[in-house]
């Protein structure tokens, strides 16, 4: 981002060799989340000016290929939650969460042309399973059908942790007589994922997917021969059968924060190995590998001694993880090559949905009534509360600046 009182805030992208700008956005925001996805060649930001309490925001829609606009909303929001978020690709839709003054929060979709009303929600996106949305609601998870209607999950009416799609299934942490237990849902019947020993209480949490299986924390209350209860923490990765389940490894394993979220702190590459922060009496908090087949083994001691160098919030940018860690000098970005092969992209969703006329377009023409029915109507921009939300340009056109060079 280039910031200044002229310009405002510039998007940029790169191949890693060239960066070449993409788009200026409107005013001076003070804030821009990039929450982007693709549907077929294109990617979503939304940028939010203003502060927590009152705010402006714009969700624009481009081409990889150009990098002009295709879409671009004014959102009628009020403060930055209000903000399209939650970007989640199903087929060729990307569905979103937004807030309006007029309708409160609901589910959208788009196709990078135009927006249109889904159905209202209180809850969380969750995902793609067989070329359909998934989502959290009150009274369970979701599904949602190709007519807008929606279908829930058996057995989900009590989940406690998750739920995360790992792949062909979605998996979620829900109560039972035996306490907190993992279940599996396959688009067809949800299943219970064998856990611990049947007389040790035990609770499972921190769900995370690996590829098509899911690790999670597995912590077991053992009573000791004085009758007092000691909690033991295992990292587990399972498939949702006897044999699939285990520990990812035979060696202990503890995490700087046993309780904690495990986004932090440990991190599955997709197609790969499942890395995170262990600690260890002579070494402290640095980086291990973890394989699929049950091998373990520590990456690098990047501080020396027994303090560790913390690593933690990892991604992959192409073949290589990247991470923040501490070698006592401060926080800094380090980098290790990885090897991986990335899955292949989900199959072709499910519904074919009708789209509004992409343009050029008309705002008056497409405007989207925020009270209007749930799932109702066509529309490509958003109003409420006396705010229109303006769009231009159609599919490769729009007026935003595109910077040169061959990235």
């Amino acid at each position: 981002r280039d910031s200044n009182a002229e310009q405002g805030v510039d998007l940029f992208r790169t191949d890693g060799t060239v960066v070449e700008a993409v788009e200026v956005l409107p005013g001076n925001p003070t804030t821009v989340l990039f929450q982007s996805t693709s549907a077929t060649d294109l990617g979503f930001f939304v940028s939010v000016s203003g502060g927590p309490s009152y705010a402006t925001s714009r969700l624009v829609g481009f081409p990889f290929a150009t990098g002009a606009p295709s879409l671009e909303v004014d959102w009628p929001s009020t403060s930055q939650a209000d903000a399209p978020r939650s970007l989640t690709r199903v087929g060729d839709a990307v569905f979103f969460i937004g807030t309006t003054p007029d309708a409160g929060t609901q589910l959208w979709r788009t196709d990078g042309r135009s927006v249109v009303p889904v159905t209202p929600l209180s809850g969380t996106l969750i995902g793609e399973l067989g070329g359909k949305l998934y989502f959290s609601n009150p009274g369970g998870i979701y599904r949602l059908e190709c007519d807008n209607s929606t279908t829930r999950v058996p057995g989900t009416y009590a989940v406690l942790s998750g739920p995360v799609m790992a792949r062909d299934a979605l998996y979620f942490a829900a109560q039972s007589t035996s306490g907190r237990v993992l279940f599996k849902y396959d688009g067809n019947a949800v299943t219970q994922a064998p856990l611990g020993d049947a007389g040790t209480a035990f609770s499972a949490d921190g769900l995370m997917a690996w590829d098509d299986r899911v690790v999670y924390r597995l912590v077991e209350s053992v009573v000791t021969n004085f009758g007092s209860g000691v909690a033991q923490m295992q990292l587990m990765v399972s498939d949702g059968t006897v044999t699939g389940t285990r520990a990812v490894t035979d060696q202990p394993v503890e995490l700087p924060n046993i309780l904690g979220d495990l986004s932090g702190q440990v991190y599955a590459v997709p197609g790969g190995a499942l890395y995170a922060a262990v600690i260890t009496r002579d070494a402290g908090s640095e980086l291990w590998e973890f394989s699929r087949d049950g091998g373990a083994k520590p990456v690098g001691e990047i501080q020396p001694g027994s303090h560790g160098a913390d690593p933690k919030n990892f991604t992959v940018v192409g073949d290589t993880l990247v991470f923040s860690a501490d070698d006592g000098t401060g926080a800094e970005p380090w980098a290790v090559s990885i090897e991986h092969v990335p899955p292949a992209p989900g199959g072709a969703a499910a519904c074919a949905y009708d789209w509004p006329d992409a343009g050029p377009w008309d705002a008056g023409a497409h405007e989207v009534d925020a009270g209007m029915p749930t799932g109702g109507g066509v529309g490509a921009t958003v109003g409420g509360s006396g705010a229109t939300g303006g769009g231009v340009g159609a599919l490769g056109g729009g007026d935003g600046t595109t910077g040169g060079g061959d990235g």
